[in-house]
């Protein structure tokens, strides 16, 4: 059976893709950085569309 993720978790997404709801602020704006240094392509979705563009 394969590991779960960790925070410790350092390899690369590349190739993959991600919807992240919530991603204009807090652990959704949180978890898409993090997605994207990884190399995922993220699609962000908010309520806010001001927030989601800053």
């Amino acid at each position: 059976m394969p590991t779960p993720p960790t925070s410790h978790t350092t390899g690369s997404l590349d190739g993959l893709s991600a919807l992240v709801t919530g991603g204009s602020r807090g652990l959704g704006l949180l978890i898409a950085d993090q997605l994207v240094r990884r190399g995922c392509a993220v699609t962000l979705a908010a309520r806010d569309e001001r927030r989601a563009h800053s």
